[in-house]
């Protein structure tokens, strides 16, 4: 058969010729295969294949770093607290005074027990850092964990502050500021806690990949 490079008849179902899309010459749609520059047009049979489309994949969401870091300087303050005046009791221009853990360790030694409000804050200081930490570096979320725990510190302080207000009837008697470190310490570990849980709420769902057409 013989092709004009220019100029193709039509056929015999009075069709127009096929364009070839490679070389811009025109041939015979009777033909899969361009006679002048070999494009394969068999591989379109089926038409064009749409290729997969994956949504993109979101950044790891990180835990609440300022939320972490407000959480860790409230934990840091109660067990400070713990270590600073709770109570004492000054006359004559001398004074005296006793820490949490003074009081603690002279209940042990009195053989009434530990007081466990001292116990208590220790620990769940500890917990509140620890936890605070692996909100900053990891994706998970123990900030809700650090906002209950806040409160409950919280509870205790304000337990401890009540239980040391008789001695306010006592000349010359105070309650030591370390009592008020521990409760103003156990507010901002609550709110460390209440902003990682508030940076969580906001965090983006991760999109599942989108399926090829079909």
């Amino acid at each position: 058969m013989y092709y004009d490079s220019e100029v193709i008849e039509l056929d015999s179902q009075n069709q127009p010729p096929r364009q070839c899309v490679a070389c811009g010459r025109q041939f015979g749609w009777d033909m899969n295969v361009c006679p002048y520059c070999g494009k394969d047009y068999r591989q379109q049979v089926y038409g064009p294949q749409p290729m997969q489309q994956i949504a993109p994949q979101p950044p790891v969401n990180k835990g609440s770093v300022a939320g972490a870091g407000v959480g860790i300087l409230g934990s840091v303050m109660i067990l400070i607290g713990i270590f600073l005046p709770w109570a004492g009791a000054g006359a004559f221009g001398f004074s005296i005074s006793f820490s949490g853990w003074d009081l603690n360790s002279m209940s042990t030694s009195l053989g009434t027990g530990a007081l466990w409000e001292v116990t208590a804050l220790l620990g769940l200081g500890v917990l509140c850092m620890i936890l605070s930490i692996i909100e900053a570096v990891t994706a998970k979320a123990p900030g809700a964990i650090v906002l209950v725990f806040g409160i409950i510190s919280i509870l205790v302080a304000i337990l401890v502050f009540n239980e040391l207000s008789p001695i306010l009837s006592i000349p010359g008697a105070f309650i030591g500021f370390g009592v008020y470190v521990c409760i103003i310490g156990s507010i901002i570990a609550t709110i460390g806690g209440a902003i990682g849980v508030a940076h969580h709420t906001r965090a983006p769902m991760q999109t599942m990949p989108m399926q090829p057409l079909r």
